[in-house]
């Protein structure tokens, strides 16, 4: 029996009819209290009870920082039932027994080890209560499954299912209702049979809340979230996290806490959301330790090793994995040990040191076996073959594998797993038939259950197979059956972080499809295989943009009056869960908050819902076909569209102009990305440092990513007419300034040449241009020079700033917020949403860490560069500073363009097979046409120059965006103490790089 929990249950002593047999001399009568009994490690207690025979009774005890074991002894002195390794319910132990005769019989409890002066149980024994229950029948049953449970688990679960379809449920107390469906959501779990496990887990959760059993409510509210995101069902997932805390806030324990915030630690990894999973298990490890939960530690442990695997940092994974096993060696059971030392062993095999991990694992198996433990040994089997499949000994690796699939617990997802696994031996061994084979007989088994991410998984296997057998036909088809799988598995999901966060792993199904369809390309090029490449690679990119693009035309047809409400209701929302997470860092709750967040829910919920809105209806929001569009982009912009995707083993890039239509192959994204590393390590050092080291980086750049176009696209650029470049940025080429690459064969940097624009997709600039758009109705917006809190030094030239923008606006259309004014409050009274210029000229918070020294590995450790928003004044009537993503995205903009004259304003988050998510795409997907923003710190002075040069070309002269973007930054580079390009190339253009239409009534 293993403690997974701590409780306070509420237990009834009614003791049915007792004679008064002499007790033994080693017991004591029953306590007849519902106190805490203090335990010492190993100590036994032994309690007396004189029973007639049929006598049926419920045992009950409630475990605190303590594992206990019952034994139930007859008068002949005969041990009867022993519930030792039963995992009862959140610290809860539970048994009914029937007298088989007359007499005196014993309980004895028995402590498990502990070194907590604070260890104590409860216990109450209670009769004549469960006779709805077919206790002879029921009751022993879910004991004998528990007890058993490794063994025959589909026969389990089939047969509890019939024990209670004959049952007459609505007599069932809460408390058995809820020990029914745990014992079916374990057996279903068993059985891979996800949708069943959710249903069980949630019905549990809801008997165990109706019972007044907060904790073990809480518990399984966490199981049943982390099941529904098992199923992608991710709303209902988050339902049950927000209900899990509540309940366990209200279970008023404070050693529960740690266990709750554990549980959502690990649900957030399932996700893929890794960062955030890390910062609250190191916060979930501190609050368990400092509880003294010795178990909720090591098991906290073992889940940061899991997390730091995944995040290839397989040094910490040791480290992590090693003190688990030395705590879980200490406090028992003594197998978590060794599953601890295998994870050790794992994190080895990924580091390279398959020789150790092969040692370690092969020990912690013959361990596991000598303690006649095969339901834990036997899952190791397959970790051993996959280590020997890297160490090249494939007769020991296919031995390992057979070895596994003979095993009881090789069922369901963990038989398709290790059929895969079997797959890639094939693969290596050249055996590719039966490598076929097995990839088939795994997609089958994912398929038959309803594992869409498996099922992805195995069908790319597949595919890959398909191509090694030269049967490229075949491996295309399946490939692009698995991608509307991914497809549709990406669509489900509202979260734009979420969306990143799962697309992020999968980039690389992306790639070989794209790879597989180049080659088709090179063999027919008459086919159109480069046009499928290409929509291919659109299906994914920026789809949380795109999708923002349909809410907006969704919000389109709901009353002025209830945007206005949905706004003001989506911002207060905003500001509630912000205080809810922070009751919950301090282990609080507040019923109020929580009620109000249902009602707003429900109000969103209702308005949103008003309007009939049909997709098929609008023409303008059908998606275009790639390539039609890219052409009708070009034409329209007199530009050459560049489309770029890093990839192994080949990046790609896709030229569109007016006249041609071409696929490029370039060299890998691990290339690219070395290249990449070694520029943004010296363009974000200071200005005038390391200027040869720049000028060195920015040329190995240009010859990759600008060498397959000199020839042609560049071909008769100059500086008096230069070339309109629209790019699509892929990866970690959204935070690249293309303008300062030097132009490959030549001493220029592209801005000399070259006008330039990004746009996160195809697809989104087609559907921006061709949507109806309501004009503004206010002119200009400014937020200048804010009074900052002491963390922030002044920015005093961004007065001057705002100045040179004002001069070409009429006073009566310019409404400014400066100083004291610039704050959050001001920013959502003015509606932002109705102007039709927004210019904001502020800190941006840095994204790498430090200013001294920023982080920019943060860039290829694949977890984001963490861009937090734009800095305001503070307020009294608001004590937040920062404009964050969430908050934008919850607003509708009018305007043409949004500059954010901040540091590191344009650096975005990076999705591997998605794109980008900063500030500038945000602010386009909420309306905004174009956007203005920077890619790194901001010189104050030179962020004057430029704006003001800007805005004269922009808006005095008319010149188109880009160009004006263009001769600010060649104005700039003219001035002897801006000639560094870290002056003037982090400002980009984000979107549409055509001229402004001045609105022809604006209001003041």
């Amino acid at each position: 029996m293993r403690l997974s929990a701590i409780a306070v249950f509420v237990f009834l002593i009614n003791l049915a009819a007792c004679h008064q047999a002499p007790p033994s001399h080693t017991c004591h009568p029953l306590p007849n209290r519902n106190q805490p009994i203090a335990i010492k490690p190993k100590q036994t207690h032994c309690y007396h009870l004189d029973l007639e025979k049929g006598a049926r009774l419920e045992i009950r005890v409630d475990q605190h920082l303590v594992d206990v074991s019952l034994q139930w002894v007859g008068p002949d002195g005969r041990v009867q039932v022993t519930m030792d390794h039963w995992d009862g319910s959140w610290g809860q132990e539970w048994l009914q027994i029937e007298a088989d005769r007359n007499g005196v019989f014993e309980l004895k409890v028995v402590s498990d080890l502990t070194d907590s002066e604070k260890a104590s149980y409860r216990l109450e024994v209670s009769s004549g209560v469960a006779n709805k229950l077919l206790v002879p029948e029921l009751i022993p049953d879910l004991r004998g499954i528990q007890t058993t449970r490794w063994d025959k688990p589909a026969q389990k679960l089939q047969e509890l299912q019939e024990h209670v379809a004959r049952t007459d449920q609505s007599g069932w107390p809460p408390a058995y209702r809820a020990r029914v469906w745990q014992t079916i959501a374990f057996l279903a779990g068993r059985v891979s049979n996800k949708p069943q496990a959710y249903e069980a887990l949630r019905q549990a959760h809801l008997a165990f809340e109706q019972d007044g059993d907060y904790a073990a409510a809480a518990l399984y509210g966490f199981k049943a979230a982390r099941a529904a995101g098992r199923l992608n069902q991710m709303g209902r997932a988050g339902e049950h996290l927000d209900h899990a805390y509540h309940l366990g806030i209200l279970s008023n324990q404070s050693h529960l806490f740690g266990r709750l915030r554990s549980n959502h630690a690990h649900w957030l990894m399932q996700r893929g959301r890794f960062q955030q999973a890390k910062s609250m298990m190191l916060e979930a490890l501190d609050d368990l330790k400092a509880k003294g939960d010795r178990r909720g530690t090591a098991r906290q442990l073992d889940d940061l090793g899991l997390l730091s695997n995944r995040l290839a940092q397989m040094d910490e994974a040791q480290n992590y994995f090693g003190q688990a096993a030395e705590l879980w060696k200490e406090i028992g059971p003594i197998q978590n040990h060794y599953l601890s030392r295998s994870e050790t062993a794992w994190s080895n095999h990924l580091l390279g040191n398959s020789g150790i991990a092969d040692e370690i694992m092969t020990e912690m198996i013959e361990k596991l076996e000598q303690r006649n433990l095969p339901n834990y040994a036997d899952p190791l089997y397959d970790r051993l073959g996959s280590i020997n499949l890297r160490l090249k000994n494939f007769e020991a690796a296919r031995e390992y594998y057979q070895t596994y699939l003979e095993s009881k617990s090789a069922v369901g997802d963990r038989r398709a797993a290790t059929y895969l696994n079997m797959a890639e031996l094939g693969i290596q061994e050249g055996n590719l038939y039966e490598a076929r084979d097995y990839a088939q007989k795994a997609l089958e088994i994912y398929d038959a259950e309803s594992a869409p991410l498996e099922t992805l998984h195995a069908g790319f296997l597949l595919a890959r197979i398909h191509a090694q057998m030269r049967d490229q036909e075949q491996a295309v088809g399946q490939a692009e059956q698995a991608l509307q799988t991914l497809h549709a598995l990406r669509e489900a999901m509202d979260d734009p972080a979420a969306g990143l966060s799962f697309m992020g792993p999968r980039q690389d199904y992306i790639a070989f499809t794209l790879d597989l369809l180049y080659q088709f390309h090179q063999d027919h090029p008459e086919r159109g295989f480069d046009l499928e490449a290409l929509r291919i690679f659109e299906m994914f990119q920026a789809r949380y943009l795109v999708k923002a693009y349909h809410s907006r035309q969704h919000r389109k047809q709901i009353s002025r009056k209830d945007q206005a409400t949905l706004s003001a209701l989506r911002l207060e929302r905003g500001e509630l869960y912000e205080r809810r997470e922070d009751l919950h860092r301090k282990g609080r709750t507040d019923r109020a908050l929580q009620e109000r967040l249902g009602h707003i829910q429900e109000v969103v919920e209702t308005l949103q819902g008003q309007p009939v809105f049909n997709h098929s209806n609008d023409p303008f929001i059908e998606h275009p076909d790639p390539a039609s569009a890219a052409l009708a982009l070009s034409k329209q912009w007199d530009g050459a569209m560049l489309v770029y995707h890093l990839g192994d083993p080949n990046s790609f890039l896709w030229i569109i102009t007016s006249e041609t239509f071409e696929m490029k192959r370039l060299p890998p994204r691990n290339e690219i990305i070395t290249e990449l590393a070694f520029f943004f390590e010296y363009f974000h050092k200071d200005p005038g440092d390391h200027p040869e080291a720049l000028g060195d980086a920015a040329a190995a750049v240009g010859e990759l990513l600008l060498g397959p176009i000199v020839d042609t696209v560049l071909k008769n650029a100059d500086a008096q007419n230069p070339r309109r470049l629209l790019i699509v940025a892929d990866d970690h080429l959204n935070n690249l300034p293309f303008n300062m690459l030097t132009v490959p064969g030549t001493t220029h940097a592209l801005v000399d040449i070259a006008t330039t624009s990004m746009h996160p997709s195809i697809t989104f600039a087609s559907l921006m241009q061709r949507e109806r758009r309501v004009a503004a109705t206010r002119r200009l917006l400014l937020f200048a020079n804010p009074a900052f809190s002491k963390a922030y030094a002044p920015l005093a030239e961004t007065a001057h700033e705002a100045a040179c923008l004002q001069q070409w606006i009429p006073a009566a259309q310019s409404t400014l917020r400066t100083q004291n004014e610039a704050t959050l409050t001001e920013w959502h009274h003015l509606n932002a949403g109705d102007y039709d210029l927004i210019h904001f000229a502020t800190h941006g918070e840095n994204p790498y860490g430090g200013a001294e020294e920023p982080e920019t590995s943060a860039h290829f450790k694949g977890l984001g560069t963490r861009v937090k928003g734009l800095i305001f004044a503070p307020d009294d009537r608001n004590d937040r500073t920062i404009l964050r993503i969430p908050e934008i995205q919850s607003m509708d903009f009018k305007a043409q363009l949004v500059t954010l004259s901040a540091c590191y304003s344009g650096v975005s988050d990076i999705s591997f097979g998605e794109g980008a998510l900063g500030l500038d795409e945000v602010f386009l997907g909420s309306g905004a046409r174009r956007v203005l923003a920077g890619l790194r710190k901001v010189d104050d002075n030179a962020g004057r120059v430029f704006m003001c040069a800007f805005y004269e070309g922009f808006l005095n002269q008319g010149l188109a965006a880009d160009e004006a973007v263009r001769r600010a930054r060649l104005k700039l580079r003219g001035q002897a103490a801006f000639r560094d390009p870290r002056f003037w190339a982090p400002f980009v253009l984000n979107g549409d790089p055509g001229p402004y239409r001045a609105p022809k009534t604006p209001n003041p």
